[in-house]
């Protein structure tokens, strides 16, 4: 922001001598000029500029939270953003995932050793090419059927 520094003319009672080095008498008037309008003065720096936060968007559509599954293979899947480059699930990267494609699925089932009885927990996360990344939690139940 910028201010216009302005200075009225003034009278003042000086002692001693003014800045030029001449000698004054006390209580002789000095007269201080006001300078010209172009004078100006920056009194606070520019604002830095405020950054969008980047938000990655993912969901899971195939299945809710919670769910009790007594089928396999149980297929999760879900959207991500147009933006998201790669997808993992439990801290492996998804090769089906096509980046830009906004879809993505998983495939859980006992013999790949990541769905067993009772509860499983997946962590699917999401990264866009800045690094910025999203994750949410699946817990699923799976109760196989006899």
């Amino acid at each position: 922001m910028k201010k216009l520094l302005t200075l009225s003319v003034v009278s003042l009672v000086l002692f001693g001598c003014d800045y030029s080095g001449l000698q004054m008498r006390p209580n002789e008037e000095a007269t201080i000029p006001t300078p010209p309008a172009e004078v100006l003065q920056d009194f606070s720096p520019e604002p830095e500029p405020v950054e969008t936060p980047v938000v990655v968007e993912i969901s899971v559509d195939s299945v809710a939270n919670g769910d009790t599954v007594q089928t396999s293979p149980v297929v999760i899947s879900g959207t991500v953003g147009e933006d998201v480059i790669s997808v993992m699930v439990n801290d492996w990267e998804l090769q089906s995932y096509e980046a830009g494609s906004g879809v993505w699925s998983y495939v859980a089932k006992p013999a790949f050793s990541n769905l067993q009885v009772g509860e499983n927990i997946y962590t699917i996360e999401a990264k866009n090419a800045e690094e910025v990344s999203a994750s949410i939690t699946l817990n699923l139940n799976y109760q196989p059927a006899n």
